[in-house]
């Protein structure tokens, strides 16, 4: 099967977050290989590791985000088709496509035997942490890793860098009266005024050309047109700087909080960026491709770098083709991608040139 077949067949497999059975059953049928590993949806091949030799992990995830048929109008979600340069379905930006390149290359073997490989293929990403590289890390597959690359959509550059993404929940509460007596009351939209101004207004910063981004998206007050509201909430999104730890974005939270002010994190994701110089191998994959690229959306580079390991993406297709309708990948890039990974796993190792 050719590689433009292998991403067709398996955009026609649907396989939104949490119903990747399917999917991944195709992946493990199609690599019949005794060395392949699976848990849950999650699937693993890897060669046989020696000491000294450099560790490079390659995976893709299969989930989708959900559609909705009738908003498409190019193609239905599920039957790929190819207009020009372009093919269109869902998954096919973000990341069958990927997927599918690293399906070709392992069936193909286009790697020489300089490396200890780690090819994956991976659930749930699209709903965030925990997913399956979070087991994969748990369960330590990722011990020993030198590089993780993973070919989420950003159009054939290396991104070495993700910010790192916080959704919270802010709720004021105050006191209901009649609105004929809004004195006698507490309005808790009104409490949540500042707490909106703070962050409209908030100093955001540039790492490498790329600003911060913070947002609130949701608000959801009161119930009745004559009752002054005693509870109200927004929710707000924040894109940081990957240098900010964990323990930074809590402060600033804080400072929000007050006795009629309650914080509530539903998602804190981490940031993280690798610039060159920190692996030998990075730096390869890099001196193939361009200078690298910092980039603003959150993927499992983040949770990866977090636990030690260097990760960064680089696929075909732009993430502003990803989640919406009549996705559409570039086969050019397709192909661009899979000649710089190959070219990249069939060099010598670093460890070839030390004397």
């Amino acid at each position: 099967m050719v590689m433009i077949e292998l991403i067709q067949e398996l955009i026609k497999i649907p396989s939104t977050s949490g119903q990747e059975t399917q999917i991944s059953d195709f992946v493990q049928t199609l690599i019949k290989d005794k060395r392949t590993i699976r848990f849950d949806n999650n699937i693993i091949w890897k060669n046989e590791w020696l000491p000294k030799r450099p560790t490079v992990a390659l995976g893709a995830h299969l989930d989708t985000v959900p559609f909705d048929e009738k908003d498409w109008k190019i193609t239905h979600p599920l039957t790929p088709i190819i207009d020009g340069d372009k093919l269109y379905g869902r998954g096919a930006c973000d990341m069958k496509s990927g997927a599918a390149i690293l399906l070709d290359i392992l069936l193909k073997r286009d790697f020489n035997s300089h490396y200890n490989l780690l090819f994956f293929w991976y659930e749930m990403e699209e709903l965030g942490i925990p997913n399956g590289v979070t087991k994969m890390i748990q369960r330590g597959f990722f011990d020993g890793v030198d590089l993780c690359i993973i070919p989420e959509p950003t159009e054939c550059k290396v991104n070495n860098g993700v910010f790192g993404n916080l959704d919270a929940r802010i709720t004021a509460r105050g006191k209901s009266a009649h609105s004929a007596y809004p004195k006698r009351g507490d309005n808790a939209i009104y409490r949540l005024l500042p707490v909106i101004e703070a962050i409209r207004d908030y100093p955001l910063e540039t790492i490498q050309g790329v600003r911060e981004a913070m947002s609130v998206n949701i608000i959801q007050g009161g119930n009745a047109i004559n009752v002054i509201p005693d509870q109200a909430y927004i929710e707000m999104d924040y894109r940081y700087n990957p240098d900010k730890s964990e323990k930074e974005i809590r402060e600033l939270l804080s400072h929000w909080q007050s006795e009629n002010i309650f914080i509530d994190i539903l998602g804190l994701n981490p940031g993280v960026l690798h610039p060159k110089g920190v692996s030998p191998l990075l730096d390869r994959l890099i001196a193939i491709n361009d200078e690298p690229m910092v980039v603003p959306f959150w993927s499992d580079i983040g949770q990866l770098g977090a636990a030690g390991i260097t990760a960064v993406n680089f696929g075909p297709g732009s993430i502003r083709q990803a989640h919406i309708v009549d996705e559409y990948v570039p086969l050019s890039e397709v192909e661009k991608v899979r000649q710089q990974l190959v070219q990249f796993l069939t060099q010598s190792t670093y460890f070839d040139e030390e004397p």
